[in-house]
């Protein structure tokens, strides 16, 4: 029959307590202070063996509910976030941990479904992440898949096309390429983001127009005098294959590559 010998106050909320068994062993524990008053634990009482055993699965999951609670004081989590947490905080009772997610579900602590809500709004709106890479992080969270299909379902087309639309803008504020580079790129962006290939292509092809003739002839001789003078030292030949290897790389048709060679080749010769 286990009996409270000695008690005292710790830290954190928990009491001290040494534990004198029938056998003459003692233990010293650590009780939270909900269940000191629950169970009106004081020095020199004495419980029957189901009685501790019940007091401390208790006090386990008030524990556990306790760290829980200090976790989502600072954002919220899932479920299976605070799962992950109570498993390697807690060596002992782990059978408890969904007795302790239970009660924190049930006190409206944890709520995946909105979680999974809020969580696509906020990288849909602030970092344009596509659908995909959402479904990706929230299974990571453990969220049930039907909650995060459900939560999947606000992110419409509409919505798809316009988060796209922002991250193509902003690929093309910046183009030095050639347009086909740029498009590859952007593509690539779109879907390294999480957006399906269908959405990548249409929006990519909505944003890029392909230069006139003129205007190609321009980006092909701005970032080919750029490489000529990087590989001045080399001529002839092995400059031109040079000349076209860099400018073919950078997505420019090799028509265009061998017109601007062929004018810088007259202009020399002049």
């Amino acid at each position: 029959m286990p009996y409270v010998k000695q008690m005292a106050t710790a830290k954190h909320g928990l009491f001290e307590l040494t534990i004198l068994f029938e056998d003459g062993h003692t233990e010293d524990i650590f009780l939270a202070e909900d269940t000191i008053v629950t169970y009106q634990v004081l020095k020199g009482k004495a419980f029957t063996d189901d009685e501790w055993t019940a007091l401390l699965r208790v006090d386990i999951v008030k524990r556990m509910v306790s760290r829980g609670m200090y976790l989502l004081s600072f954002r919220m989590r899932t479920a299976g976030e605070i799962r992950r947490d109570l498993m390697e905080r807690f060596e002992d009772g782990q059978e408890l941990i969904p007795d302790a997610i239970y009660e924190l579900e049930n006190f409206g602590y944890i709520n995946d479904a909105q979680y999974a809500h809020m969580y696509t709004d906020e990288k849909r709106r602030i970092q344009k992440k596509g659908p995909l890479v959402i479904k990706k992080e929230l299974n990571e969270k453990e969220v049930a898949p039907a909650v995060i299909d459900l939560a999947l379902e606000s992110y419409t087309l509409e919505k798809q096309t316009e988060a796209a639309q922002s991250v193509v803008e902003k690929i093309k504020a910046s183009q030095k390429d050639s347009a086909s580079k740029a498009e590859q790129k952007a593509i690539q962006r779109l879907l390294t983001k999480g957006f399906a290939q269908s959405v990548a292509v249409q929006v990519v092809k909505e944003h890029f127009v392909r230069p006139d003739k003129d205007e190609e002839a321009g980006a092909v001789a701005y970032h080919g005098e750029k490489a000529a003078r990087k590989w001045s030292q080399l001529s002839g030949w092995e400059f031109e294959r040079k000349m076209k290897q860099v400018l073919y790389q950078k997505g420019f048709p090799i028509h265009a590559i061998q017109e601007w060679l062929q004018s810088r080749q007259e202009e020399d010769e002049q």
